[in-house]
């Protein structure tokens, strides 16, 4: 990546009212280990295959249920 690519900008969210903007160079920071594990198990789930270890939402911590509510409306905004 070139020096002026890293230094671009990208929204996130709708480019006229973002959450975020954030420079191209900078995305590798915000892919921490445990975004990508959440962002895997909400894809799973998103695609049908169901929660990984019970079926039950009450067998989870809040953080868990929490991020994959969270996951949703960030997808329900993005592809409005």
């Amino acid at each position: 990546m070139t020096p002026e690519q890293a230094e671009k900008k990208i929204f996130i969210g709708k480019q006229k009212s973002p959450v975020a903007i954030i420079k191209r160079g900078e995305i590798s920071t915000y892919l921490t280990p445990e975004l990508i594990e959440y962002y895997d198990i909400w894809q799973k789930f998103n695609s049908g295959f169901g929660l990984p270890y019970s079926p039950n939402w009450g067998d989870y911590p809040d953080r868990f249920t929490d991020i994959l509510s969270i996951f949703n409306v960030a997808w329900k905004e993005a592809t409005r």
